[in-house]
């Protein structure tokens, strides 16, 4: 059997949408033809493929060098917290605002 080449070059995963139904799904961010593409696939409308970018060093120095990647903190600052009791026991001498429209309308 054949090895089988794909014509793009893998780069990353990302979390995107269905433009046309607002799905989440998955899409793969790949490199061909020195553009980089976001091809996804929703599970009702098929296939997809999205021009990101036209120039691939442009974005790799993008998401690589520019942006910061996300960081942990070495630590939490949770040394000290206190509980605090947030809700008060609801009373009947809680004045109520009353309106000509009501608020449970909109609903």
């Amino acid at each position: 059997m054949p090895a089988r080449t794909r014509p793009y070059l893998f780069y990353d995963v990302a979390v995107t949408i269905c433009s046309t139904c607002y799905r989440k799904i998955e899409g793969k961010i790949v490199f061909e033809d020195d553009r980089v593409l976001l091809l996804k696939q929703c599970p009702v409308h098929g296939r997809e493929r999205v021009l990101i970018a036209d120039d691939v060093d442009y974005y790799r120095r993008c998401r690589e060098v520019f942006i910061k990647t996300p960081e942990m903190p070495v630590r939490y600052n949770t040394g000290d917290v206190r509980t605090i009791a947030v809700c008060a026991p609801i009373t009947s001498s809680i004045p109520v605002c009353r309106s000509s429209r009501s608020a449970t309308s909109a609903i």
